[in-house]
């Protein structure tokens, strides 16, 4: 386990003891956890993924059930089980950190590599006058997962999809680049996470109305959808400490 891995769920671990999930939602694109108190939190679901072996029914019948019983599902092989533990993990550890308005400088000739597609930021930056290279495995005219870990320790700067950490592949990734952003709803919000790597900006969403946010996810709605119920937030990381509250 590396250092991400190991303060995200140490983190969240420490804040869990007392602590009750009320409702769960496992969407065809996002997974959402709401603790008794309202906190919520999202991850990519992986639907597609969902594989014989599962442990997650048991543990989420009945509810409300302890936030740690999600949380032991960090170290499941299943993409759509570790969704669960990462959306428990961002409903206990919210929104900490520097908060700014305006979007990261991005130089024209700047060399990029976007791990998951995020179309309307891939064309910002090209608009940008980025020179973007995009490795997913969804998308035909994409560069293949192998390619990302070399990519990445060549380009300025990685941008990469927050489901990277779900699926568990985002430290290897962070390791590479010489500077990251992580976007999207999957994406941990809390700064001292990121402390000494190379993630400078988390561009992910605060939860404004959990209620709602529990509609959209059952009606199979994605990250468009959000909008009436999760705020987009930039969070700065830049030359935060390595120590996690």
């Amino acid at each position: 386990m590396g250092i991400l891995e190991e303060r995200l769920w140490s983190a969240a671990g420490k804040r869990a003891p007392g602590r009750q999930i009320k409702h769960v939602v496992r969407g065809l694109r996002y997974t959402a956890v709401v603790l008794e108190n309202g906190d919520a939190g999202l991850a990519f679901s992986f639907a597609r993924r969902i594989a014989p072996g599962e442990r997650a029914v048991p543990l989420l019948d009945p509810l409300p059930c302890p936030a740690e019983y999600l949380l032991e599902l960090a170290d499941s092989r299943h993409p759509s089980e570790r969704a669960l533990a990462v959306a428990t993990a961002n409903a206990l550890l919210g929104v900490e950190g520097e908060m700014v308005a305006d979007t990261p400088e991005v130089r024209t000739g700047e060399t990029l590599l976007m791990v998951g597609n995020i179309a309307p930021l891939a064309r910002y930056l090209r608009r940008c006058g980025a020179e973007l290279k995009i490795v997913d495995d969804a998308e035909a005219d994409a560069l293949p997962p192998e390619d990302a870990e070399p990519l990445a320790a060549e380009v300025d700067r990685l941008i990469l999809s927050a489901s990277a950490v779900v699926n568990g592949t985002w430290e290897p990734l962070i390791d590479a680049a010489r500077e990251s952003w992580v976007v999207g709803p999957s994406a941990p919000m809390n700064a001292a996470l990121y402390g000494g790597t190379s993630v400078r900006w988390v561009l992910g969403r605060v939860v404004t109305s959990p209620h709602r946010l529990l509609h959209l996810v059952a009606a199979g709605g994605g990250t468009r959808d959000l909008s009436s119920c999760a705020e987009k937030c930039l969070l700065s990381v830049g030359g935060t400490v390595d120590t996690v509250p």
